[in-house]
């Protein structure tokens, strides 16, 4: 479960601070689908950069479960958001000239993942986001929905 307790971000140049998040409070229950909805520059992705580790609130609490995710170092939720937490950003951050299968590959070999377990891992996934068929093809020769599956 997510639970966000009055969360605020404000980002803070020489001359000015924009208040980007301010007081969101939000219980997002294990299983339940979320759409984040806004116009440009609202802060959704903000929201999801503290959701997902890769940001720290200004103020407010973020709970995982029942880990206080705000109360984290910064060396303990890059761990933590490396073994918890996926998130498949805006431009997918893969690697246009490796295969679909090496962009999988890729995160699992940086964990040390055995490759007789990695191998089984992939075929999974890809037989699950209907992707196998793809696996051997460039990144750069899919199309925008198909990146966003091997994402």
């Amino acid at each position: 479960m997510i639970r966000l307790n009055n969360i605020c971000k404000t980002y803070e140049s020489k001359k000015v601070a924009k208040e980007v998040l301010k007081g969101v409070n939000c219980t997002i229950r294990r299983g339940e689908l979320v759409a984040i909805m806004g116009k440009s520059g609202a802060g959704k992705s903000t929201l999801l950069n503290i959701i997902g580790g890769l940001l720290e609130a200004t103020s407010g609490q973020y709970f995982l479960d029942d880990l206080d995710v705000t109360a984290m170092t910064r060396g303990t939720r890059d761990r933590f958001r490396e073994q918890q937490i996926g998130l498949i950003v805006q431009d997918y951050a893969l690697i246009g000239s490796l295969t679909a299968y090496d962009n999988i590959a890729m995160p699992l070999e940086f964990r040390n993942v055995p490759i007789n377990l990695a191998r089984k891992l992939i075929k999974e996934i890809a037989l699950e986001l209907e992707i196998a068929h793809l696996l051997s093809q460039k990144v750069h020769s899919l199309s925008g929905g198909e990146c966003q599956r091997v994402a």
